[in-house]
């Protein structure tokens, strides 16, 4: 999750998709969605097959609406799964 720390620059937050979003390791990530522009997601459905559901159920839910989602994968049926979920 890129957050614009000061203007003109961003800052990468890091999430553990495989745990809630809810979780107390996550907490930074509910707080960023809250206000992030853009949420860019990079192989990370891939690589957490099956175990992304709820924290990006829950994300959708956070996110400021109007935010621009990109998700970055070698293939499309993770793409069908996300937008199925939301």
């Amino acid at each position: 999750i890129l957050e614009q720390a000061h203007k003109g620059t961003f800052s990468c937050i890091k999430a553990d998709v495989t745990l809630p979003m809810d979780h107390g390791g996550n907490a930074k990530a509910r707080e960023i969605l809250q206000t992030a522009d853009l949420v860019i997601t990079s192989y990370i459905l891939t690589e957490t097959r099956g175990k992304w559901h709820d924290f990006f159920r829950r994300a959708w839910v956070l996110a400021k609406p109007g935010s621009l989602w990109l998700f970055i994968e070698p293939t499309v049926w993770q793409h069908h799964i996300v937008l199925n979920l939301i």
